[in-house]
């Protein structure tokens, strides 16, 4: 019930990515280099072209990095992990190579896998927020949500009131019904230049599921249509009903309202 609350509250496609979604940066050690306005034609054209080119060398790291990515974008998540399976199967296990490879792992629902190869991934020396955060989604998605929240905050003191992980955060504690902490970490968010419109659907909904109505309306009138926020609004009052019948210290992992959680 609340995965599809959330379903109608992503207008956009917001998941936890997180999303409500978990947020996942679109490349956990670098920049992300797929423009997000390319069509899907040019996305297609682009795969060709990279594809051609790992063909040729499956062992170029940049390219299969680069070809993983446009892959990601065109959502083939099981064709993108197997790319960046093959370059760290081959011996090329450099940090972005092994970063790109466990976020892929969390798209096709390989948590543990994820959260693994994401810990050898991760520099002491060299501390990436990205790392820590996608760990933390892989965590989340495991019900290993104190763990998860420990490492957001590890990001957070890498790269302060980053507004991604501030929202994983919030979401990580929404999935144990801490909706007042949950809120304090979503305002943060939406707070910070460059926020995902996302997070406010997301603060929306645990508005509502404390039964601030008006509040929950009001934040929603700003990333909604009227008619998707009146199904918004329909779905947070039958998943709060819903909630009101569910024991609180049902584990997590089995807990049938717990969000589902996708990349950003």
């Amino acid at each position: 019930m609340f995965q599809k609350a959330i379903r109608i509250f992503s207008v956009s496609a917001l998941a936890l990515s997180l999303g409500a979604c978990m947020t996942l940066p679109g490349a956990p050690t670098a920049q992300a280099t797929v423009d997000p306005a390319l069509t899907s034609p040019d996305l297609n054209t682009r795969a060709q072209a990279q594809a051609s080119a790992y063909k040729a060398n499956p062992q170029d790291a940049a390219n299969a990095l680069a070809y993983s990515e446009t892959l990601a974008s065109l959502s083939q998540h099981e064709q993108q992990n197997a790319v960046l399976e093959r370059v760290v199967m081959s011996g090329v296990g450099d940090a972005d190579v092994m970063a790109a490879y466990g976020k892929s792992l969390i798209s096709i629902g390989e948590y543990a896998r994820a959260d693994q190869v994401l810990s050898q991934a991760f520099q002491a020396d060299m501390p990436d927020w990205r790392v820590l955060s996608a760990r933390g989604v892989a965590n989340d998605k495991l019900g290993n949500h104190r763990e998860a929240r420990t490492l957001y905050e590890h990001a957070l003191r890498v790269k302060p009131e980053e507004p991604s992980v501030l929202a994983n955060l919030g979401l990580s504690y929404a999935f144990e019904r801490d909706y007042g902490q949950a809120e304090v970490f979503l305002r943060r968010s939406i707070a910070q230049p460059g926020a995902d419109p996302r997070a406010q659907q997301n603060l929306a909904l645990i508005q509502g599921l404390q039964g601030k109505k008006d509040q929950e309306k009001a934040t929603l009138s700003k990333v909604a249509s009227g008619e998707d926020t009146n199904d918004a609004l329909a779905a947070t009052a039958k998943l709060k009903r819903a909630q009101e019948g569910t024991p609180r210290n049902v584990p997590a992992a089995s807990q049938r309202t717990r969000p589902k959680l996708a990349s950003q």
